[in-house]
């Protein structure tokens, strides 16, 4: 049986129900304008309908209790995680002596040789096992009763690269999991590594001096490079992806309608975040990663132009 994700559009918390007896039958019914709104929901259910009920929990916790704006991240990972266990006739909180055979661990070697047979990227798998781990450290921090432990908690050394105008790295010892995947960088993209490395304060600036300045672009064709003038289309696209943070693929099929002009009082702020952002919904013609649903930040005056 194939697991779904179900998007409540509108998921409401701490209504207030009551119940009426009609022709001798209790009735319950919703007590209208009682509780509130924490915006779209995704749960998991089967096919049959019923929901998986650990996982929504722990969905609904991170919406609720820790106020995240979105759990589609969270929610693509536990569903690719129990469909795993599905396929395979696991139970999630089964733990035997035998760790090759605990879930968790099973979990990790799929994700593993996914990524080794190239049909997940290295980013998607460390974060579908990170969302298994929160998942897991959620219920043992509220001493759900495990035969043996999902996993062993061990301390890892990290290096961490300094600014830019030092040369001397940070050294940070972080708790963390034996879960921990560990596969090599990804360089399927024309032999370099697809990590992505933020511009500099002192990079960015050149590049903005450039977008500014009328300056030209080079174009590869295969009679040679061409020099061409740089269009309003690509400065945008430029200051979308530095200052909202949107993915190529959201800037190519973001749609004019989102898109208008701010009023006075919005001009006045330095940010419009919230509903008065970009709506990304591939519904709407949007192509976002995974379907996700969200609204961007993006600087006023960024609109305006």
């Amino acid at each position: 049986m194939s697991l779904i994700l179900w998007e409540i559009p509108d998921f409401f918390i701490d209504q207030k129900f009551q119940t009426k007896n009609i022709r001798g039958c209790k009735k319950v019914a919703i007590i209208p304008d009682t509780g509130r709104s924490v915006g779209r929901m995704p749960l998991l259910y089967r096919e049959d309908g019923t929901g998986i009920t650990v996982a929504n929990n722990w969905l609904i916790h991170l919406k609720v209790n820790l106020n995240k704006k979105e759990v589609n991240t969270q929610a693509q990972g536990l569903l690719h995680y129990f469909t795993f266990l599905e396929n395979i006739n696991y139970v999630w909180d089964f733990m035997p002596a035998a760790v090759r055979q605990r879930p968790t661990y099973a979990f990790k070697k799929h994700l593993r040789e996914a990524f080794k047979n190239r049909v997940i990227a290295r980013s998607t798998a460390n974060s579908y096992m990170s969302v298994v781990i929160r998942f897991y450290k959620f219920y043992l921090a509220r001493n759900h009763q495990f035969e043996n432990p999902p996993f062993n908690y061990e301390f890892v050394r990290v290096e961490l690269p300094g600014r830019h105008d030092f040369m001397n790295n940070k050294i940070l010892h972080v708790d963390s999991t034996d879960l921990r995947l560990q596969l090599p960088k990804d360089y399927k993209f024309n032999g370099l590594a697809r990590s992505l490395v933020p511009l500099s304060t002192n990079e960015w600036s050149l590049l903005d001096d450039f977008l500014k300045s009328g300056r030209r672009g080079i174009v590869k064709k295969t009679s040679g490079a061409v020099s061409v003038p740089l269009s309003i289309e690509f400065k945008l696209a430029v200051y979308l992806a530095r200052f909202s943070g949107l993915r190529r693929e959201e800037i190519i099929t973001l749609r004019s309608k989102q898109i208008y002009r701010p009023d006075k009082e919005q001009l006045s702020k330095k940010y419009l975040t919230h509903t008065e952002g970009l709506l990304l919904d591939q519904r709407l013609g949007v192509s976002t990663k995974n379907g996700s649903i969200r609204h961007a930040e993006i600087p006023s005056e960024l609109m305006n132009e």
